[in-house]
């Protein structure tokens, strides 16, 4: 590593871009990309559906032509992998399922898949306008390289921008537009206890009133926290005013609740 080159600020140990990465990570394990993911195959493999058979119902003279074959063919594959991950996304969706989903997509051949899916619907229409109307297919192709050089320029832009900015304000520009996000493992899925795991942890308190006079005493499933409202058998229900810790235990301060 260059010597000369400073230090990436961090917050609490970790740089912007690896801030960045987790919360894309994030979005895999709460299904909020899962789900945008699907519903964009959705939509290309409707579309893809609804261009195949109007080709489909072409006439066998108008099919012979190449832009056209080429056309279904690439209406047909999109078709076909769109569904694929559409139904792949739908029945993995669920949240023990996610981090799988996660895993998949950091090998390569599930990145030339999606490629597939994505530019096929593409090339499917610039062959069905270039059938239809060469100038069109022109006027299409020239607004397309016009869409590149835009964003090569805004690219460009961009660059000359972070030079007047901070170290830290770079750092984080940079993270939001890192592609390589599947590099990053320092965020691991979180492991949801079941309902049987939650009710394992007890804790033990003792209850008295304002005056700190013995009530007795309580196991609880949870943590009580100030607020909170405590069923007994013998007192009825208590609201928690205060909470004393001691290296013995744990004493509620509590008074009658009135609803």
């Amino acid at each position: 590593m260059n010597g000369n080159q400073e230090s990436e600020p961090t917050i609490n140990g970790k740089t912007a871009r690896e801030l960045a990465l987790i919360k894309f990570k994030s979005g895999y394990e709460d299904g909020t990309i899962i789900a945008q993911q699907q519903h964009m195959s959705s939509v290309l493999g409707a579309i893809s559906f609804a261009f195949f058979l109007a080709l489909f119902s072409a006439s066998t003279d108008t099919l012979s032509k190449p832009a056209l074959i080429a056309s279904a063919v690439l209406f047909s594959a999109s078709l076909v992998s769109n569904i694929l991950i559409f139904f792949l996304y739908k029945t993995l969706s669920g949240k023990n399922e996610r981090e799988y989903i996660w895993d998949i997509e950091n090998t390569t051949y599930a990145g030339i898949f999606k490629f597939i899916a994505l530019a096929t619907p593409i090339l499917g229409t610039f062959s069905l306008v270039l059938h239809f109307s060469v100038p069109a297919f022109i006027f299409s192709v020239a607004i397309g390289l016009l869409g590149v050089f835009t964003f090569l320029l805004a690219n460009k832009q961009i660059t000359s921008r972070l030079s007047k900015l901070g170290a830290y304000q770079r750092s984080l520009l940079h993270a939001e537009r890192d592609e390589d996000y599947f590099k990053s493992t320092e965020h691991e899925f979180k492991t949801r206890p079941t309902a049987e795991e939650f009710c394992t942890s007890k804790y033990d308190y003792c209850l008295k009133n304002q005056k700190k006079q013995l009530i007795g005493f309580i196991t609880l499933n949870h943590q009580a926290v100030v607020g909170d409202v405590v069923e007994t058998a013998k007192s009825g229900s208590l609201s928690i005013q205060r909470i004393i810790h001691s290296e013995e235990t744990t004493t509620l301060i509590c008074e009658k609740f009135m609803e």
